[in-house]
């Protein structure tokens, strides 16, 4: 009689499907926060280049509008050439000229910039400095390579940090 009082309430018990939703729910759980995790790191990820790059994009048509670009048809530029790369380089991280609050927090060191102008010579180029066979045109070329911060799903993950990099070339102009 005891026998079969356990055997029925075992059956009574494999039959059972209450709480299965909920066990179900715990093992999927973990793999719904990493995914949630994944989309999160994906996300700020898109935001801190379009950051960048938007930085980077400002500074280069910045440049390419300044006198000093094209000062006298020298290539590379003359004048005041320090004083406007640091004014580009305060408009890439902070969106002014003059400073201001730093369009991201962690993006605050002006050395992550790079100006270069490299004088191109062709018949193919033209500008409205100069055209035409040995015609020399000032590029502007701004890159910044920027730490991605992350939320630490990589470091939890074993990924090695990731670095943000963005170029953009503008050609000298001037003002």
């Amino acid at each position: 009689m005891m026998r079969r009082g356990r055997t029925r309430a075992a059956r009574r018990f494999a039959k059972c499907d209450r709480g299965a939703a909920l066990a179900e729910f715990a093992l999927v759980l973990p793999l719904l926060v990493v995914m949630l995790g994944a989309v999160i790191e994906i996300t700020r990820g898109v935001y801190q280049y379009h950051v960048v790059a938007k930085g980077v994009q400002d500074a280069a048509r910045f440049l390419s509008r300044r006198e000093e670009v094209v000062e006298d048809g020298n290539c590379p530029p003359g004048g005041n050439w320090s004083t406007a790369e640091a004014l580009a380089r305060n408009l890439a991280l902070t969106g002014s000229t003059s400073g201001s609050d730093y369009t991201m927090a962690h993006w605050n060191d002006p050395n992550t910039i790079t100006v270069t102008v490299n004088c191109t010579s062709g018949s193919t180029m033209v500008s409205p400095l100069a055209s035409g066979a040995g015609a020399t045109i000032p590029i502007v070329e701004v890159t910044a390579r920027v730490p991605f911060n992350d939320i630490g799903l990589l470091g939890f993950l074993g990924i090695e940090p990731l670095t943000i990099s963005a170029t953009h070339s503008e050609m000298g102009v001037g003002g």
